[in-house]
């Protein structure tokens, strides 16, 4: 059984994950799920963000990053059929982290895409 069907989620499901570990892991898991057999031929694709910071390195779980300097341009973060979109705001090099986004933008992104599971 995967953490789909664990949690009961289907294609459209929004997804938060909060706590004190494991977060980014449980994102990459489902990132790698979907792409293993939950994504739907055709279908929209998925949207993982953070509104805190991922290490550099989880870019890996995605197909495709969009860095979003500009909070308003959410048409950048439409996923590709299939796709498993990062939408992050910036790098952080110094601490070789990605700067998560604002829950504002969390809501503009479900918003703009209702069919994208975020």
């Amino acid at each position: 059984m995967n953490l789909w069907e664990l949690l009961d989620l289907s294609q459209n499901s929004p997804v938060a994950l909060v706590g004190a570990g494991g977060k980014s892991s449980v994102m990459a898991r489902l990132a790698m799920e979907y792409r293993e057999g939950i994504a739907e031929p055709g279908g929209p694709g998925i949207i993982l963000t953070s509104t805190t910071r991922l290490k550099e390195e989880q870019v890996d779980m995605a197909d495709r990053t969009v860095y979003l300097y500009d909070d308003e341009d959410v048409a950048r973060c439409r996923p590709g059929e299939d796709e498993v979109l990062l939408v992050v705001k910036a790098p952080l090099p110094r601490v070789g982290k990605l700067e998560g986004v604002s829950p504002e933008l969390v809501c503009r992104l479900a918003a703009a895409w209702p069919d994208v599971p975020i």
